[in-house]
């Protein structure tokens, strides 16, 4: 059985950015699949938030997407270029532990400096795997290569999800754009029978046969 390792360096972005590739590799049978999220971003919650809500919101979506195995680091967030020896050191463990077929992770290019760090360190830790690096509902990849798509079933899976996420939706309708990505990108994807997907730059593999 293949395995799949999703990367997220916050505890909202695999569940706001590619929930549909995660439930479909999970419904699929096909793949053992594991999550690790590098931190719970207590620091930056709005007031009258308790301390534990982000952990709580992340744990919530994990039942919905039904990853297998999850882990939560403790990384401090924005500070994930200090921290680049230690993460990629877990990212070196989890090589070792897990060995994953597949990593599923941000784009190095992203515009946030936690999203971007996360995705140098992966290409170092797991030089063989295939990589899918995600985009996020603030900044498109550029030149994506491979397309989740899906239906309106779908979309409401993913804003379902989203409302999860209570304490981040005070500081960004993020709704809103995830609907706009999501349509432009199944425009992109070419495909007549679905309205919508999530877009990926794959490297290091091919593997347009991933849900057949």
């Amino acid at each position: 059985m293949r395995k799949v390792l999703f990367i997220s360096a916050h505890t909202d972005d695999i569940e706001l950015s590619c929930p549909i590739m995660a439930k479909k590799l999970v419904d699929s049978k096909k793949f053992d699949t594991m999550h690790v999220t590098f931190s719970p971003c207590i620091v930056s919650l709005p007031n009258g938030y308790e301390p534990t809500a982000t952990i709580k919101e992340w744990e919530t979506a994990q039942r919905l997407v039904a990853i297998k195995t999850h882990k939560l680091y403790d990384y401090q967030v924005r500070r994930f270029n200090e921290q680049r020896q230690e993460i990629l050191e877990d990212m070196v463990k989890l090589k070792k532990s897990y060995n994953p077929d597949i990593v599923v992770v941000h784009h190095p290019e992203d515009l946030h400096q936690d999203h971007a760090q996360l995705g140098i360190e992966a290409m170092r830790a797991f030089p063989k795997a295939t990589i899918f690096f995600y985009e996020h509902h603030k900044w498109t990849i550029p030149e994506p290569n491979f397309y989740v798509s899906f239906d309106e079933d779908g979309l409401a899976f993913k804003i379902k999800i989203a409302k999860i996420y209570k304490s981040q939706l005070e500081k960004f309708d993020y709704i809103q754009a995830i609907k706009t990505l999501s349509s432009f990108r199944g425009m992109n994807a070419r495909n007549l029978t679905m309205k919508y997907a999530e877009a990926f730059k794959m490297i290091n593999g091919k593997w347009g046969d991933l849900f057949g």
